[in-house]
């Protein structure tokens, strides 16, 4: 044997003593990622109650029609001053008095004869938004108005004061989040596993519409001596609320 192979077996050997050494030294990491999610149910819970309102909002109009538009106007304003001074004088305050609407535009009527639209005059409407918390007097105080000069009532709505609304919102949801509770802990023993703590909660919906009585966007002439009686009605309030437990 040569030099040179005693040389390349020497080589060889060096390398595979040297492999051996470094796999024992060198072990592999072994990389443990475990979940940390943990099982849980969701549940929605539903509730509804029917509550009295304790405000109104009636919507008065003052319509007039003339000629001009400068003469419709005036006339309109001098009976809007007129309603409004007797409903302060009723109890109103100024402040539950506004406009919530004010239309002045030409008005046009198809002529059968000519076949063209001619202008009969001016138009002008002006709405008022009447708001008051003694909900009896919804009748006493269209009849003051229209007395004083206002020809039509868009509507009558009974709703709920900021205090009293947010009184029927608490309950509701109180409500709604007890049936979810209730619901979770029904299905848990039904399916055989533990309820655990609460990890969310949300609040899904809550609404109430205000009760409205159009009458057909009642047109009048004059209350004369028969008293508007418009009653009250009830207003239901709900609302849904979503929970989610750990469960074990």
């Amino acid at each position: 044997m040569t030099k040179q192979n005693n040389l390349m077996w020497t080589i060889l050997i060096l390398g595979l003593v040297l492999v051996a050494i470094l796999g024992v030294t060198s072990k592999p990491k072994i990389i443990v990622n475990p979940s940390s999610e943990t099982d849980t149910i969701s549940v929605s819970g539903n509730a509804e109650l029917t509550v009295d309102p304790d405000e109104i909002e009636i919507y008065i109009e003052i319509q007039t029609l003339e000629d001009t538009a400068v003469e419709t106007k005036n006339i309109n304003a001098e009976i809007s001053d007129d309603v409004i001074a007797d409903l302060k004088k009723a109890g109103v305050r100024s402040d539950d008095i506004e406009t919530s609407n004010y239309n002045l535009y030409p008005k046009y009527e198809w002529n059968r004869v000519t076949e063209e639209s001619e202008l009969v005059g001016y138009e002008l409407r002006h709405i008022l938004k009447v708001t008051h918390d003694d909900i009896d007097k919804a009748g006493d105080l269209i009849d003051v108005a229209v007395d004083a000069g206002a020809n039509r009532i868009d509507n009558v709505l009974f709703t709920l004061s900021d205090e009293k609304e947010k009184d029927a919102r608490d309950e509701a949801m109180e409500r709604a989040a007890e049936t979810a509770s209730d619901k979770a802990k029904k299905l848990t023993k039904t399916l055989g596993v533990s309820l655990g703590k609460i990890k969310t909660i949300s609040e899904s919906t809550y609404y109430y519409t205000p009760y409205t009585y159009r009458g057909d966007a009642l047109k009048v002439e004059a209350a004369g001596d028969v008293p508007t009686n418009i009653q009250p009605q009830k207003l239901d309030v709900t609302a849904t609320v979503h929970l989610s437990f750990e469960i074990s």
